[in-house]
């Protein structure tokens, strides 16, 4: 169907087309709007302190020692650089491994070395220490 044109104002529109415009600019502008608010909730809202949860992922016997997979998982908002974790054997062993970084919601792997006495006893884990990057 043709649209009807005047000089003046160009192509005239239906009243179902205008209406159909106003609805969907005013998506658009919810959309918009909305994901302005939630960057600058992100942005300025308050960030959590790093929170670690340090897991054993695996072990394998490599010559004379235990070498013991950890995941550590940083559930805060905040980037943490040089997280020092270390792992506890029952018998007292210890070794510890330091990250570089791990950023806030996420997951970093390590590994350390332990002797091979403790066979597959448990083993604490702790992250000990960070610092602010």
């Amino acid at each position: 169907m043709a649209r009807k044109t005047s000089k003046a104002s160009g192509p005239t529109l239906s009243r179902n087309e205008r209406l159909l415009q106003i609805v969907m600019a005013g998506l658009g502008a919810a959309l918009l709007f909305g994901a302005l608010g939630v960057v600058l909730h992100g942005a300025l809202g308050p960030a959590t302190p790093p929170t670690f949860e340090v897991t054993e992922a695996g072990r394998s016997a490599v010559g004379d020692r235990i070498v013991l997979d950890i995941a550590v998982r940083n559930t805060g908002d905040r980037t943490a650089a040089a997280v020092e974790v270390e792992a506890t054997a029952m018998n007292g062993e210890t070794a510890s491994v330091t990250l570089d970084f791990v950023p806030g919601h996420s997951r970093k792997t390590a590994s350390v070395s332990l002797p091979r006495a403790i066979g597959s006893s448990p083993v604490d884990l702790a992250a000990t220490g960070w610092t602010r990057p």
